[in-house]
C-alpha cells in the first residue's frame, strides 16, 4: 500500500471515509489544515473523516531502485533536476525583485527632481516678490520724502503688488517693451541688410576649399570639439590683434573683413577638456583660454548688441557645459575672467542662443529653457519640461532674427515656437522621426533649418508652419546647421556613417552645391558663418578649419 501523495509506504497509514484513498496520516493533515479539501478528488474533507489503519510498523524495506547503483545514480540525478528547478525559480524570483527595486528608485529620483525644481521655482517667485516689494517700498519713501500723502502711498502700494501678481506668468511690461522695440528695429532694417550683404556667387561657393586648419585644444584621443562660434570684428587687444594679424597671407588678409585696428575674427569654440578657447581664426594664436567648468562643453556664443550693420563688435562671450551651468566671461585689462554663472537648470545645458537686443540669452537643457538677464545672469522666467514620464524634453533653441519668437527642438523631433512676449507655445510642428539636435534661423525671417539625430536635416517655412524640404544623411545625428548671413546658403555638419559629413546647398532649390566631408576624420559637431562668407567647422577630430569660396 502506498501513500496516494507521497507515492511511499505510509508509516502512519489512515484512511478516507469519503474517497477510501490511503494517505501518510502527517501528510495529509497538513492539506487539509491548509486547503481544507481532499488533495486528489477535490471534495471537501477534515481530520474526522480519517479512519487509522492499523498496520505493523517493523522497519520498511529498502525501495527497489535504492537496492543497486543505477537506481542509485537515477535517483541523485532527480534529486539533482529538482534542485535545479528550484534554482531557476528562485533566480526568476530574483530578477522580478530587482526589476521592481529599480523601478521603484527610478520614481524616487524622478520624485526628487519634481521636488527639487519645486522648491526652486518657489525661491525664485519669493525673491521676485521681495524684489518688487523693496521697490515699492523705495518708491513710497521717495514720494512720502517729497510730501506725498500716506493715502497715496498705500495706493502705490497696491499698484506694486498688482503688477507683481500680472508678472508671475509673463515677462515685465518693461522687458516686453525693449523686446518689441528691438524687433520693430530690427524688421524695419531687414531690407537694408538684405542689400547690404554680399551674396557669393554659387561659382565661387563650389570652389570653396580649407585654408586653415587649427588643433588649439589638448592633444589626447578623448578630446574633440564640441561647439563653435564665430565672430568676425571681435574686439581684443591691441598687440594681440598686430601679433595675431601679421602671420596672415595676402589672401587672407584680402578676404578677413576685419581690417578696424582693434578688432579680428576669432572663433570661439568648447570642447570635451572642459576649456572655453578665444583663438584668431586665421594664424590660430589662442587668445585666452578660459577654464571654470567641470565637465564637457556644449554650447558657446558671443554677445552682440542691436546692429543693423554687419560690422558690430563685441567683447564678451558664453558657454554652457554638462555641469549644468551657463558662464558670462568678460575682458578687463587684457584678460578674460568669469562674470557671472548661472545654475539654474537641473540638467546639463545643451543650448544657448542671444537675443538680438543684447541684454538676454536663452540657455535650454533637458529641463526646459531659460529667459536670463545678461547684466546680471538673472533668471526672468521659462517653461520647465512636464514632470511626466512620457513628457518631451528640450534638446535645442534659438532666437528668430528679429527675437520675438524662440524656437526649441525636442526629443520627439518636433520643432515648437513660442511667443517670447506671453511665454506661449502657439505652434508645435512635427518633422523629425527621432530627437532633434540643432536648429537656426535664416537672415530672411521666414526659413529654418535643423538636424536629428538619426541623421536627417529640414528646411522649414515659417509662414506655411511645416518643412519644405528634407535631406536623410542617416548614420551618426546632424552636429550642426548654419545659415549664411544672406540666407542663401545652408552648411550641414555631421551625419552619416561616421558623422563626418560637412556640405552646403542652396536654400532656394534646395541643391548640393560643394561636398566638404574630407576635411575632417571624425564627427562635425559644430558649423558656423563669418560675414564675408568663410565656414569654420568644428569635429571631435580635435580640428578646427576656414573653409573659403573661390576668390
Amino acid at each position: 500500500m502506498f501513500c496516494s501523495i507521497s507515492g511511499e509506504v505510509p508509516q502512519e497509514p489512515v484512511v478516507s471515509k469519503a474517497s477510501g484513498l490511503l494517505f501518510e496520516k502527517r501528510l495529509i493533515e497538513k492539506t487539509i489544515k491548509d486547503q481544507g479539501k481532499c488533495p486528489v478528488t477535490g471534495e471537501s474533507l477534515t481530520v474526522d473523516d480519517l479512519i487509522v489503519v492499523q498496520a505493523n510498523k517493523a522497519l520498511r524495506p529498502r525501495p527497489i531502485s535504492g537496492t543497486s547503483i543505477p537506481g542509485l545514480l537515477v535517483a541523485f540525478q532527480n534529486e539533482w533536476d529538482e534542485v535545479m528547478i528550484e534554482t531557476f525559480t528562485l533566480k526568476q524570483h530574483l530578477d522580478t525583485t530587482r526589476q521592481e527595486l529599480a523601478q521603484a528608485l527610478y520614481q524616487h529620483d524622478a520624485a526628487c527632481r519634481v521636488i527639487a525644481r519645486l522648491m526652486q521655482e518657489r525661491d525664485e517667485a519669493r525673491g521676485q516678490l521681495a524684489n518688487m516689494q523693496s521697490q515699492g517700498f523705495s518708491a513710497n519713501h521717495a514720494q512720502n520724502a517729497n510730501g506725498a500723502t500716506d493715502a497715496g502711498s498705500a495706493m502705490e502700494t497696491v499698484e506694486a503688488e498688482e503688477k507683481a501678481k500680472e508678472a508671475e506668468g509673463s515677462l515685465q511690461e518693461a522687458v516686453v517693451q525693449e523686446l518689441v522695440a528691438t524687433c520693430a528695429e530690427l524688421s524695419a532694417g531687414r531690407k537694408a541688410r538684405k542689400g547690404a550683404t554680399a551674396v557669393v556667387s554659387k561659382e565661387a561657393m563650389k570652389g570653396m576649399t580649407a585654408q586653415a586648419s587649427h588643433t588649439p585644444h589638448k592633444a589626447d584621443n578623448k578630446t574633440g570639439v564640441t561647439c563653435v562660434a564665430v565672430h568676425s570684428h571681435f574686439t581684443v587687444p591691441a598687440e594681440t590683434h598686430g601679433a595675431s594679424t601679421g602671420k596672415r597671407g595676402a589672401a587672407a588678409a584680402n578676404a578677413s573683413s576685419s581690417s578696424e585696428a582693434g578688432t579680428a575674427e576669432v572663433v570661439l569654440s568648447g570642447s570635451t577638456d572642459k576649456n572655453v578657447l578665444l583663438t584668431h581664426l586665421e594664424s590660430g594664436k589662442v587668445l585666452a583660454k578660459l577654464s571654470g567648468h567641470t565637465k564637457k562643453i556644449n554650447a558657446v556664443s558671443f554677445h552682440c548688441t542691436v546692429s543693423t550693420s554687419t560690422t558690430a563688435t563685441s567683447t564678451a562671450f558664453f558657454s554652457a557645459s554638462a555641469d549644468k551651468t551657463v558662464r558670462m566671461w568678460t575682458s578687463s585689462e587684457d584678460k578674460y575672467s568669469e562674470a557671472w554663472s548661472y545654475k539654474g537648470h537641473s540638467d546639463e545645458v545643451l543650448a544657448l542662443s542671444m537675443h538680438p537686443s543684447g541684454n538676454y540669452l536663452v540657455s535650454v537643457a533637458a529641463d526646459g529653457w531659460h529667459f536670463l538677464d545678461v547684466r546680471g545672469g538673472l533668471f526672468l522666467q521659462g517653461a520647465n519640461t512636464p514632470a511626466t514620464a512620457d513628457a518631451a524634453q528640450y534638446t535645442c533653441g534659438a532666437f528668430h532674427p528679429d527675437g520675438l519668437i524662440l524656437g526649441t527642438g525636442s526629443s520627439t523631433g518636433a520643432l515648437r515656437i513660442w511667443d517670447v512676449r506671453t511665454m506661449e507655445n502657439p505652434h508645435t510642428l512635427a518633422g523629425h522621426g527621432a530627437a532633434m539636435s540643432c536648429l537656426a534661423f535664416s537672415e530672411n525671417g521666414y526659413q529654418a533649418a535643423s538636424g536629428g539625430v538619426d541623421g536627417s536635416v529640414r528646411l522649414w517655412d515659417l509662414r506655411k508652419l511645416t518643412f519644405t524640404q528634407s535631406l536623410e544623411l542617416g548614420g551618426m545625428g546632424v552636429g550642426s546647421v548654419a545659415f549664411d548671413h544672406s540666407g542663401a546658403f545652408l552648411a550641414v555638419g555631421g551625419g552619416g556613417d561616421e558623422g563626418t559629413q560637412l556640405q552646403v546647398r542652396v536654400v532656394k532649390d534646395w541643391s548640393p552645391l560643394v561636398d566638404l566631408s574630407s576635411a575632417h576624420s571624425k564627427a562635425v559637431t559644430g558649423v558656423a558663418w563669418t560675414t564675408n562668407s568663410a565656414l569654420v567647422s568644428g569635429a571631435m577630430d580635435r580640428t578646427i578649419k576656414v573653409h573659403r569660396p573661390a576668390a
